[in-house]
């Protein structure tokens, strides 16, 4: 437990600093909000799913733990997919302006 405690109190200052670029992105000027929550979203997604999956391969359940990572990383492509859409339309739109 005092091992957890202190890998908890090394990654404090690294954490701030993630949420301080975080929240300079949010708050840039034209920075849609909604990008920024899918982001997170795909991110967490596939955090949970690689702990789990680790979870799984230490209790040797590896089947378990690929399926799991595999659901993890379709579940976050799912999530991606207005990301992409709108990536792909905009870019169509500047190749169709002559």
């Amino acid at each position: 437990m005092g091992r957890v405690a202190v890998v908890l109190v090394g990654i404090v200052p690294e954490v701030k600093l993630l949420l301080g670029a975080l929240e300079s992105i949010k708050n840039a000027e034209g920075f849609s909000t909604q990008g920024l929550s899918i982001m997170l979203k795909i991110f967490s997604v596939l955090v949970v799913g690689s702990v789990c999956g680790d979870i799984c391969r230490d209790n040797g359940e590896n089947a378990v733990a690929g399926v799991v990572e595999l659901s993890s990383k379709l579940t976050a492509f799912a999530c991606a997919l207005p990301v992409m859409t709108a990536v792909l339309s905009l870019a169509a739109s500047f190749l169709n302006v002559s």
